[in-house]
């Protein structure tokens, strides 16, 4: 990471499969649509739309 230039990061799951990072948004008809940070990932879509038994954060914007 020092190398690449970063001066502040956080280093996701080092087990690939489970690594997931997506961006919600609503949609013009008032749902939510979620996308993937890199097409790799695998999770679903909805991941943090739904209850779920594992930890995590979110960040939003206003």
């Amino acid at each position: 990471m020092q190398q690449a230039g970063i001066q502040q990061g956080m280093e996701l799951d080092i087990h690939a499969a489970m690594v997931s990072f997506t961006t919600e948004q609503p949609s013009a008809d008032g749902t939510v649509a979620g996308r993937r940070l890199l097409p790799s990932m695998q999770s679903p879509i909805d991941r943090y739309l739904i209850d779920d038994q594992r930890d995590f954060f979110y960040v939003v914007t206003r």
